[in-house]
């Protein structure tokens, strides 16, 4: 039964307020300086390209929605050239939804909304785990590995920062298989507790509540999440996957972490549809420097 505490505290907000984004530029702006500072993160951005990029962004967040919006350059990140081996972020999420049996929108979305496109630019030796949100690989390794491959293990290395230990890798593919693991790991977290308390999630529900375990349960627990889909339920939310048009959504107690799978995943649809619009480039990004991965 939804617990009656969190059905006062979470109550619905009117659609006279619903989400807002930043503009391309004041985004740009602001995550160039959260964080600890991503400078580098303009370089996407040409200042002789603006008027266009902008435009392409404002047609993008039109078409798909709010919680599209400022993702559209996604779109440009997946052709980059990543690492020594001459991939690109497109192949490489590609061949990592393969290895670890993950949908590649789920892996695609997941991993660019932590900030997987930032592989796309400055010259790295090595790349921090926090890309895409692994900072706690090593705390939660025992808890993983059994969805991780053996060999992984011996290419993480760890350097100290901030007085904790974080992961670091030479390769960015192998970020992209770790954060298959945890995507798989809390895939059947939300699956077992949506089969416990006999809760029927649709294939798209199953991913979004996968995305908000990944983003908001960071020590491997799902408490938030199970909340949330408890109090979806509760509000009939649930049935035709009603909470993934419900907009107001974004403004109750589980805002932040709706908002954030949210994207993922419009943002993801939208760049599907527009690759799928273009007569099949989806297949041509996925096979960027296919040669290289004999």
């Amino acid at each position: 039964m939804p617990d009656d505490k969190l059905d006062k505290v979470a109550s619905l907000t009117g659609k006279s307020e619903p989400y807002r984004t930043l503009p391309l530029s004041d985004y740009i702006q602001h995550t160039s300086q959260i964080e600890g500072g991503d400078p580098d993160f303009k370089t996407m951005f040409p200042k002789e390209k603006m008027p266009e990029l902008q435009k392409r962004n404002e047609d993008f967040r039109k078409k798909y929605g709010e919680f599209a919006a400022n993702r559209e350059f996604w779109g440009d990140a997946l052709i980059k050239t990543i690492g020594t081996r001459g991939f690109t972020i497109g192949s490489s999420i590609q061949k990592a939804a393969e290895v670890m049996n993950v949908d590649p929108k789920v892996l695609l979305g997941n991993a660019m909304e932590e900030g997987f496109y930032k592989t796309a630019y400055g010259k790295r030796d090595a790349y921090p785990g926090s890309i895409v949100g692994l900072e706690d690989l090593p705390k939660d390794y025992e808890k993983l590995k059994n969805y991780l491959p053996d060999y992984l293990k011996n290419k993480i290395e760890l350097q100290e920062k901030n007085g904790r230990k974080v992961p670091v890798f030479k390769d960015p593919e192998d970020m992209l298989i770790a954060l298959g693991g945890y995507l798989n790991m809390y895939k059947d977290k939300v699956e077992q507790y949506s089969n416990d308390n006999k809760l029927k999630l649709s294939p798209k529900a199953l991913d979004f509540f996968t995305a908000a375990a990944y983003n908001s349960s960071k020590n491997t627990d799902i408490d938030n999440t199970k909340k949330m889909i408890q109090y979806y339920n509760s509000k009939g939310l649930l049935k035709n996957d009603k909470f993934l048009t419900e907009d107001n959504l974004a403004k109750d107690k589980y805002g932040s972490i709706y908002e954030n799978a949210r994207r993922r995943f419009d943002s993801v649809n939208g760049l599907y549809k527009e690759i799928e619009s273009k007569k099949g480039e989806l297949e041509k990004v996925a096979s960027l420097n296919k040669s290289n991965q004999k």
